[in-house]
């Protein structure tokens, strides 16, 4: 199979299933090959540009996903939140810089793709929870995630982006503020004063 039949399979694929993301297996099953031609040809094709791999996935270049995407399709469980998700739902003036950033239960971790950076924040079991059914934190969950985070890093101080922090559900940040540690929603509230000033 030639890079360009491969590519052509990669992108039919995209159309009629929605997928642009595979692992190997899923695309010598797609192509009919063995998986050590497909990886043969992987390999070419990505020298050329035609393909891209992060971690143990391929990503079709010529048609590809968005990053956020990619993220999901790394590592599981897993959601977006943190700046990411706050600035997604308006809570947050600007573009975060840096990458796209994920809640896991799993290893925290970071991976460099053509489309930019994607980077696992490890939250423990009991709070893992608060995202839709895209896995996108709620803007609530997002903003005590980002305040848990930091503050285990010793960075309380380190605010200072512009937040819209009176557009979130007040009812469900204080029933989910109860789930973290008590130091999490006294910064929270500090926050919010020293946007009110």
């Amino acid at each position: 199979m030639s890079q360009l039949e491969l590519v052509q399979k990669l992108i039919q694929s995209a159309r009629d299933h929605g997928k642009k993301i595979f692992s190997l297996r899923e695309i010598a099953a797609l192509s009919g090959a063995s998986r050590s031609a497909v990886a043969m040809t992987l390999l070419r094709a990505q020298k050329k540009q035609l393909v891209f791999r992060v971690a143990n996935l391929w990503v079709n270049q010529l048609d590809p996903p968005n990053l956020t995407e990619i993220a999901l399709s790394l590592r599981s469980p897993s959601y977006l939140s943190f700046e990411s998700a706050l600035y997604r739902h308006g809570i947050l003036s600007q573009s975060p810089r840096g990458a796209l950033t994920l809640a896991t239960t799993k290893r925290p971790g970071e991976f460099d793709t053509p489309l930019g950076r994607i980077r696992f924040i490890h939250l423990k079991n009991s709070l893992f929870f608060g995202y839709d059914e895209n896995r996108i934190a709620y803007p609530e969950k997002a903003w005590l995630d980002l305040i848990y985070i930091r503050g285990r890093q010793g960075r309380e101080a380190a605010f200072s982006e512009t937040f819209y922090l009176e557009n979130l559900n007040q009812k469900r940040l204080k029933e989910w503020m109860e789930k973290f540690p008590d130091w999490v929603g006294g910064m929270a509230l500090r926050q919010r004063e020293s946007e009110n000033l």
